[in-house]
């Protein structure tokens, strides 16, 4: 069992990984026909015979069937280059996929829908050519993590909700949440001894190229983004559920604003500490579904491995983050709004 997990884990990191570091080239082709012995494929107006090769890892991405587009990898093989089929040629899918997203939050949420994608762009513009690119050139993740997520959460906030008060206000907040929950993770990722070392894509960063990769800092920006995410809603709630207290009854003082939009806070921290939770819990279900199944291991030493660990460190700061999120929000809301 112990040697079917390690062999499954493999098979997964290699569809993703395998072409950036053997394959040359990439095309998309059309499977014409599938034979015992290999592929006859459409590729760049030729046809060209794709034969079986035992040295060529299959997995079901690379399973093709007639008339089917694939993408196709030149590998390294024999002394010589060959083309081999690599994955499934999903990008169509994808993008009606999303126009359906895209039309959903239109119908349904309007022109606030709208700016709300166009703050959702903007945030993954700044992970795939801000965040990224500094890591991968060496740049401590941790100070690039915080600087990222400053910049998401001012986007994500400004362009979605506009420029107001309340806005200003919200912001604010996620940057104070964020840096006490930059604190709290640097506090729990040293006090329980976790390095970035529990997934399986980590082998690629102990060795080689890729070796200069801090995966503690890693781990760290990948705990922030991931609370980010859900901290950004908490802010913005609370300051507008006080802020809408505040219009109601002008005549409360700081002290009361505060203790109503704290009530307010309480039930939206218990949602959203149970879905932050269950988040993690989906995106990490395979590979711990692998270490439970693990039956060379007891159970105490599985819950105390590394990767147990991380995603315990991952929900408990990110938890953490939207529980101060609240008396964070409402302190700021409460005394700037009845400053006003």
């Amino acid at each position: 069992m112990k040697l079917f997990s390690k062999l499954c884990a493999f098979l997964f990191i290699f569809c993703f990984f395998a072409g950036s570091v053997f394959a040359n080239e990439f095309a998309v082709g059309e499977v014409l026909q599938v034979r015992e012995d290999g592929f006859e494929v459409k590729l760049l107006g030729e046809k060209i015979k794709i034969e079986n090769n035992e040295n060529f890892l299959t997995t079901l991405s690379q399973e093709a069937s007639e008339g089917e587009k694939m993408v196709l990898g030149k590998f390294e093989m024999g002394g010589g280059k060959i083309w081999q089929i690599y994955d499934k040629y999903r990008s169509p899918r994808l993008l009606v996929l999303a126009l359906l997203f895209f039309t959903l939050i239109f119908i349904v949420g309007g022109k606030r829908g709208l700016s709300s994608l166009l703050g959702l762009a903007i945030s993954i513009a700044i992970i795939l050519f801000g965040i990224i690119p500094f890591i991968a050139s060496g740049l401590d993740p941790l100070l690039v993590a915080l600087v990222g997520g400053f910049a998401i959460a001012g986007v994500t906030i400004f362009v979605a909700h506009g420029f107001s008060r309340n806005s200003l206000l919200a912001f604010l907040s996620t940057v104070f949440t964020l840096l006490v929950a930059a604190l709290f993770a640097c506090f729990a990722i040293s006090f329980t001894k976790v390095f970035g070392t529990g997934g399986e894509e980590s082998f690629y960063f102990l060795s080689g190229e890729f070796a200069f990769i801090d995966l503690r800092g890693l781990l760290f920006a990948g705990i922030l983004l991931g609370t980010l995410g859900v901290l950004d809603d908490i802010t913005v709630a609370q300051i507008a559920s006080i802020s809408e207290i505040q219009k109601a009854n002008s005549k409360l003082s700081s002290r009361e604003l505060f203790t109503r939009g704290m009530k307010i806070g309480k039930e939206h921290i218990a949602s959203m500490i149970n879905t932050l939770a269950l988040a993690y819990a989906g995106v990490s279900l395979p590979l711990i579904l692998l270490l439970f199944l693990d039956s060379s291991k007891p159970l105490w030493v599985i819950l105390n491995s590394e990767f147990i660990a991380e995603e315990v460190v991952r929900v408990v700061v990110g938890s953490s983050a939207l529980i101060l999120a609240a008396p964070i929000a409402s302190f700021l809301g409460a005394y700037f709004l009845r400053k006003r």
